[in-house]
């Protein structure tokens, strides 16, 4: 392995080490998906509210955790953080056709593990992100709005067209 794809390698694990966060990987269709998980520390007692960070194209869930530096809020305020691996480092959030990633699928799958296995409360399900993650929040609001409890985005230049058509929310 060449010196520069090694240092960058290994500046990954110490990135994902240094970030708290723990691999979790879900089968969703013909395809392993990713996301990067970090627990409160302390963790409180009972359920958790539940963060989702979706990266902007070209990134990837452990580079989101680093930026945003979501972890240390929530040490401090007591929610969980996942960080999702879009394929191919981007987010399907127009539904083009052709397209196989069902990124709609994988991420209800992440809530529903976190609910299973990571003590999130279903009632307190956020979604947060930056530029074409901020376009897969307007598609996840559209199509499954009922399951987040609120929303943020940034970087979005708005809501594309191919979304913003039939937009119909099922909640405000």
């Amino acid at each position: 392995m060449p010196g520069g794809i090694r240092y960058v390698a290994a500046l990954a694990l110490l990135l994902a080490a240094g970030c708290g966060l723990q691999r979790e990987t879900l089968e969703v269709g013909d395809a392993t998906r990713v996301y990067h998980l970090h627990q409160p520390n302390p963790a409180p007692e009972g359920l958790r509210p539940l963060l989702i960070v979706l990266h902007p194209f070209s990134r990837n869930g452990v580079r989101m955790a680093w930026v945003s530096r979501f972890n240390a809020i929530a040490d401090r305020e007591g929610f969980i953080a996942a960080y999702p691996d879009g394929l191919q480092r981007s987010w399907n959030a127009l539904d083009r056709e052709g397209d196989a990633r069902d990124d709609v699928a994988f991420i209800a799958a992440l809530v529903d593990d976190a609910i299973a296995r990571h003590g999130a409360d279903p009632q307190r399900v956020y979604l947060a992100g930056a530029s074409n993650g901020a376009m897969m929040v307007y598609r996840m609001l559209g199509e499954m709005g009922e399951r987040f409890a609120g929303a943020a985005v940034v970087m979005g230049a708005g809501m594309p067209e191919q979304i913003a058509d039939g937009y119909a929310p099922s909640c405000p």
